[in-house]
C-alpha cells in the first residue's frame, strides 16, 4: 500500500495492490477534497513505477466502472491502456492495463 501526500505533507489518497504471480490489480482512493486536482494520475503513475521496480510484476490491471470517467482518465493519463470491457462481481467494468 502507498499513501500519497501533497507538498504540505497532507495525505491525499492511497493506492493498494493485490499481487498474484507476475500480475497485480490496483485500487485507488483519493480523498474527496483532493479529487479533480491531478493527484490521481500522479499517484497511479508513481506507485505503478515503484511496484514495477521493487517487485517482479510485469502487468498491472485496473477495473473501473464505465461511468467513472474521472478515474478512467486518471489511469489513461498514468499510462494505462484499454484491455477490454468485462464484468467484475456481475457489474460492468472497463479493464485497463499497464505493462512494464
Amino acid at each position: 500500500m502507498y499513501i500519497g501526500i501533497n507538498r504540505d505533507d497532507c495525505p491525499v489518497g492511497l493506492i493498494r495492490y493485490n499481487i498474484e504471480s507476475e500480475d497485480a490489480t490496483i485500487s485507488i482512493n483519493i480523498a474527496k477534497e483532493f479529487r479533480a486536482l491531478g493527484y490521481g494520475s500522479n499517484l497511479i503513475f508513481i506507485a505503478s513505477e515503484k511496484i514495477f521496480k521493487v517487485t517482479g510484476i510485469k502487468k498491472i490491471h485496473a477495473y473501473i466502472k464505465p461511468s467513472n470517467y474521472t478515474s478512467i482518465r486518471a489511469f489513461t493519463n498514468a499510462g494505462f491502456v484499454l484491455e477490454s470491457k468485462t464484468e467484475v462481481k456481475q457489474q460492468p467494468a472497463i479493464h485497463l492495463v499497464k505493462q512494464k
